[in-house]
């Protein structure tokens, strides 16, 4: 089925594109992109501008870019069977640190932890694609936000979980 897209959509888009990238390749759940949206839209109704801050990001006021990005996307199948299979009586801990949102937040952190692929998607190679899926969940481990940063501080060269591990021992026995 073919959409056509009207004038006054191609502007909204154009001038909303930071915001909507953002939204579009984040870890955002279904809801929170449609919420976004809404508020983007009331937003310019308004004539106000969405200001986004991620550390990540760095916000020019006004300016106008247009950019071509390749997304991987991620599975939330492929999330929710990590996090099961990681999860002991209940809990399921960062494979770095051992932090355990649940012990730190209670019942708010219950079940939350990120999923870091070891061999990050982008370094697969057509043919290797089948195989991925294949081993899956070998490839999937939980960590927390912050050792998750630490690991992908580096665009380029993420570190290992190993490495990682190293670095906060050598860190802790250091302090």
């Amino acid at each position: 089925m073919a959409h056509t897209i009207t004038e006054q959509g191609k502007d909204f888009l154009q001038t909303n594109i930071d915001t909507l990238e953002y939204l579009l390749s984040g870890d955002f759940d279904y809801d929170d992109v449609q919420n976004s949206f809404a508020n983007i839209t009331m937003m310019g109704e308004q004539n106000r501008k969405i200001l986004i801050y991620d550390e990540n990001l760095v916000i020019e006021e006004g300016t106008r870019r247009v950019k071509n990005v390749q997304v991987y996307e991620r599975s939330r199948k492929l999330r929710e069977a990590a996090i099961n299979r990681h999860t002991i009586n209940g809990h399921v801990q960062c494979s770095v640190c051992s932090f355990d949102f649940y012990e730190a937040y209670g019942e708010r952190g219950r079940g939350y932890i990120e999923i870091h692929h070891q061999k990050p998607i982008f370094r697969y190679e057509e043919q290797d694609i089948g195989k991925f899926i294949e081993n899956a969940l070998q490839n999937v481990i939980p960590v927390c936000s912050n050792c998750h940063r630490m690991i992908h501080r580096e665009k380029n060269a993420p570190m290992t979980v190993e490495d990682l591990r190293q670095l906060i021992q050598c860190a802790r026995t250091h302090s």
